[in-house]
């Protein structure tokens, strides 16, 4: 399975990403800090902000599920 994992840098979505590999799936990581990610087999990293749809879009062509991994303080109004 084709998996796109949408804020993969932070605490949820680099765990995500990991077990997602190890179960053995490909898997985009869609991350604001691309050179955060380190090279993996299986692993395809792309650079974007959640925000930029044609990005994302495009991250996403040919995936059979995108998961949203990012968490912040919910008070924060402008918070996804």
């Amino acid at each position: 399975m084709k998996l796109v994992i949408v804020g993969a840098t932070g605490n949820v979505g680099s765990r995500t990403v990991e077990q997602a590999l190890a179960a053995g799936h490909e898997v985009v990581a869609y991350a604001r800090r691309p050179e955060a990610v380190a090279a993996k087999t299986g692993l395809t990293v792309v650079g974007g902000e959640a925000a930029d749809t044609a990005a994302l879009a495009a991250a996403s062509t040919g995936a059979d599920a995108v998961i949203l991994a990012i968490t912040g303080p919910t008070k924060d109004a402008a918070f996804m």
